[in-house]
């Protein structure tokens, strides 16, 4: 194998493994979907692209309605 295809295989699993960083599997336990996110930071509400349940990307739990995100990570310490 060449240097160049080397590199390309490199380059092809490094972004696979980018991108699993950020799968996050569906909670619902009637849905086998899940999906990449990467708007963690500005958007912590994961809405399934399948079912439309949604997931707290912070926490991994079903969105929290109704607490603020310091609200809960407050209870979830404690």
């Amino acid at each position: 194998m060449s240097t160049t295809t080397n590199f390309g295989i490199l380059v092809a699993h490094l972004a696979l493994f980018i991108t699993m960083l950020n799968f996050i599997h569906c909670l619902n336990l009637a849905c086998n979907s899940g999906q990449t996110y990467s708007n963690s930071a500005n958007q912590p509400i994961m809405a399934c692209t399948a079912c439309s349940s949604k997931t707290c990307y912070m926490h991994k739990m079903p969105w929290h309605e109704g607490l603020p995100v310091p609200d809960s990570t407050n209870r979830i310490k404690t």
